[in-house]
């Protein structure tokens, strides 16, 4: 079993969480509230809350009480199932006079327990715009550059780089639409989410791109295998938030696009032996065909679990 939580500014938005849960087949016995007045009792005569659910209701009647560590509703929220940061946190909103709404789940029904208490807490919605839109900044700056590889005919001579460019090409341009649609459902406008938190693109891909403009094919590669580490490591990070957050849609588009980058950056790692090998062949240079092949070989043990550990 595990607890989500939900708050809000006022009751009448707690009174209609609670209802929709009971509405959508979670037990009332599972449900929670905590709200800093004298604890009502739902079975008490004028009580809001739903008529069914039982005198499980926690308070905090002095708004002045619970300081600090010793804060009284902490234990109380922990023995109800939340972690202790979510407690601390959560008392201190329930001192702030939000109230807050817990329901007891197993894991099959956590994510329809989310879609009833999330949407109205704007602290995870704000939270998961900020992560969004960050990870769709680094997206689309990574996109830009390879579509100008994509289009140089320089790498048109290529063909296995040229093939794989177009490829990591095509899965940016796939992830930056689903990162705006994202983005653009916390604001319910189309648009909106996407101008107001996508501001500057991280100095980190910047640089890789625009400070040095190299024209080799090789190095064009290289740089897209550190522009795509730096994604996939942003993807881990968005996922694992998004789970901290139990915001599972963007939690599954994370892994969903960490998936589809982890085997192209394989593919540059393999590619680019070759690419190295036919530049110096362009060039002039002496180069055994087999150069590229034993390169690969050689390069590719560095990933070998039985080196990595």
């Amino acid at each position: 079993m595990t607890v989500i939580f939900g708050l809000y500014d006022n009751r009448k938005y707690a009174e209609e969480a609670i209802d929709k849960l009971v509405g959508a087949g979670f037990s009332s016995s599972d449900i929670a509230v905590f709200e800093n007045k004298v604890a009502i009792d739902s079975k008490t005569e004028g009580a809001n809350f739903h008529d069914e659910l039982p005198g499980h209701v926690g308070s905090f009647a002095d708004v002045n009480q619970g300081q600090g560590t010793d804060d009284p509703l902490v234990p109380e929220l922990i023995n109800n199932g939340l972690a202790q940061k979510d407690a601390e946190r959560c008392a201190e909103q329930v001192r702030l006079g939000r109230t807050l709404v817990t329901v007891q789940t197993d894991r099959d029904n956590e994510r329809r327990a989310v879609a009833i208490l999330h949407p109205t807490a704007q602290d995870v919605s704000d939270t998961m715009q900020t992560y969004i839109g960050d990870m769709l900044a680094v997206e689309r700056h990574i996109a830009e550059a390879v579509k100008r590889q994509s289009d140089d005919d320089k790498v048109k001579q290529y063909a296995q780089a040229y093939s794989l460019i177009a490829q990591i090409n095509d899965t940016l341009e796939r992830h930056t639409t689903a990162l705006e649609q994202r983005l653009e459902s916390f604001e319910g406008n189309q648009g909106n989410g996407v101008k107001k938190v996508v501001g500057a693109v991280t100095g980190a891909v910047a640089g890789i791109y625009d400070k040095i403009r190299e024209d080799r094919v090789s190095r064009m590669l290289r740089d897209d295998y550190t522009a795509l580490s730096l994604a996939t490591m942003s993807y881990t990070m968005l996922h694992t938030t998004a789970l901290a957050e139990k915001d599972f849609p963007t939690a599954d588009m994370a892994l969903n696009h960490l998936m589809d980058l982890t085997p192209l950056l394989v593919q540059i790692s393999e590619n680019i032996p070759e690419v190295v090998a036919q530049e110096l062949r362009d060039e002039g240079k002496v180069v055994d065909a087999s150069v590229a092949q034993e390169a690969v070989a050689n390069t590719q043990r560095a990933w070998k679990p039985e080196h990595t550990g």
